[in-house]
């Protein structure tokens, strides 16, 4: 099993366990959602870039390389990522949440509101 594959199946096990992505439908796609995740939480200067999707998990690129799998569940966006020791680590901490066309998203250290979608 590759490293995408892997950390595409601990996520899909995590999607049942915890239940299935009803996150409401607004002007941010999940996919816009996670990106602005990806950035709030893993404090990137700019929009990481796509590396890939399918079914609902997308792969983010920070500009120093480094790769993000994201996957929201109801308000939640879900982190899998390998750290510079290569354990691989996970986060259920970051909270998103629609208003409008306005995305909030909340992390443990830090909040950020967002008029429009990022642009990678």
């Amino acid at each position: 099993m590759t490293p995408v594959s892997a950390r595409l199946f601990a996520l899909f096990v995590l999607s049942i366990v915890v239940g299935t992505n009803s996150h409401a439908e607004g002007v941010w796609t999940d996919l816009e959602v996670c990106r602005a995740a990806t950035k709030v939480y893993f404090f990137l200067d700019q929009a990481p870039v796509d590396v890939e999707g399918q079914q609902g998990f997308w792969t983010f690129e920070s500009q120093a390389g480094n790769r993000y799998t994201c996957h929201i569940l109801d308000e939640m966006a879900v982190f899998v990522w390998t750290n510079k020791s290569g354990e691989r680590m996970s986060s259920v901490s970051t909270r998103v949440s629609q208003t409008g066309s306005e995305l909030t998203v909340k992390t443990d250290l830090a909040q950020e509101k967002f008029a429009e979608p990022l642009r990678p």
